[in-house]
């Protein structure tokens, strides 16, 4: 990281009006789509659109094998299918064989695979009105993809200028030479601060903004953060974890403590895991918050577990970490 010095102008009202703007268009959209609830839908329409479900789906059945051609999907493991009916989100469908009614059902196609793109060196402003040069190269994927769908249009600009933008505002908060004295601990913090608002782009207004959904990605940013060789000495263990979506999806996440200082990430692991553990989405949320043991979640039924007992239950020495 190149660094100069020039005195400008404090920038930080203007940034904070413009997060303050985007959260209010943001939150009320995504409490919709996360209810599922769609209260413009009259009873005439809602008459309609089932008569027009019922008649295509009877067409299909008297032209079968011809229409199996058309309404029959192969989703690839690593995509999802988020599918309109008759103009309205009804969900992803995927991976594996999947039904489309012709003429009513649209779809668009997802790809869940992590993607990399770099940020170009640019010049932000700390705290004391030191200018320096910064760049970055970002790592993510989709987690949502209904969300990422009806909500963005085109998710790739938007991490973009998501990660840009916190960058941006994470300087304006330090100064030059708090920068320079620890810039390995500047670069963590400034990469568990871009995770915690792609996982939750509703902003809160303290210094190390708070996702208000603890989802599975926002849990792997953080766990990334607390990896070191002392707790892979402690725990000695790789754990899969395969997660149970809201949206009926499955996600791999693997957490890898039984080498070096430790790794963390999407899908597989290199060796074999030690502990395979299937949870849902709102099972994992309480065991990373400390709202819930590891041995409850066991003997309750929330959490199948595959493997050595007595490794699983070493997470929680990781879980207190997490919530000191």
């Amino acid at each position: 990281m190149r660094m100069s010095y020039q005195p400008v102008p404090s920038t930080e009202e203007n940034l904070r009006a413009g997060h303050q703007r985007k959260e209010r268009s943001w939150g009320p959209v995504r409490k919709d789509l996360r209810t599922g609830k769609d209260s413009t839908q009259g009873c005439p329409e809602l008459i309609c659109s089932w008569i027009l479900i019922v008649l295509t789906s009877l067409l299909m059945i008297l032209t079968f094998p011809i229409t199996g051609w058309f309404v029959l999907k192969s989703v690839p493991k690593y995509e999802r299918f988020v599918v309109f009916r008759l103009g309205r989100i009804i969900g992803s469908k995927g991976p594996g064989m999947i039904l489309l009614l012709p003429f009513i059902d649209h779809w668009q196609k997802v790809d869940l695979r992590s993607k990399t793109f770099t940020i170009a060196p640019f010049e932000a402003t700390c705290k004391d009105g030191a200018v320096i040069i910064i760049g970055a190269e970002v790592h993510y994927h989709i987690w949502n993809p209904v969300l990422s769908v009806a909500v963005v249009e085109d998710i790739d600009s938007t991490t973009v200028f998501t990660a840009q933008n916190m960058m941006i505002h994470f300087l304006l908060k330090r100064t030059l030479a708090k920068i320079q004295a620890d810039k390995n601990k500047s670069g963590e913090q400034l990469a568990f601060l871009i995770d915690s608002v792609q996982a939750s782009p509703e902003e809160s207004g303290s210094e190390e903004f708070e996702s208000d959904i603890v989802n599975p990605d926002w849990i792997l940013s953080k766990v990334k953060a607390f990896l070191t060789e002392d707790l892979v000495k402690q725990i000695g263990a790789c754990y899969l974890f395969t997660v149970n979506q809201k949206d009926g999806t499955q996600n791999l996440y693997y957490l890898d403590l039984s080498r070096d200082s430790g790794m963390a990430g999407y899908g597989m692991p290199e060796g074999d895991p030690d502990v395979a553990l299937e949870v849902t989405e709102d099972t994992m949320q309480a065991l990373f918050l400390g709202d819930l043991k590891p041995f409850s979640a066991y003997m309750s039924g929330r959490i199948r577990i595959q493997g050595d007992l007595k490794l699983a239950m070493k997470l929680e020495d990781l879980i207190k970490k997490l919530n000191r």
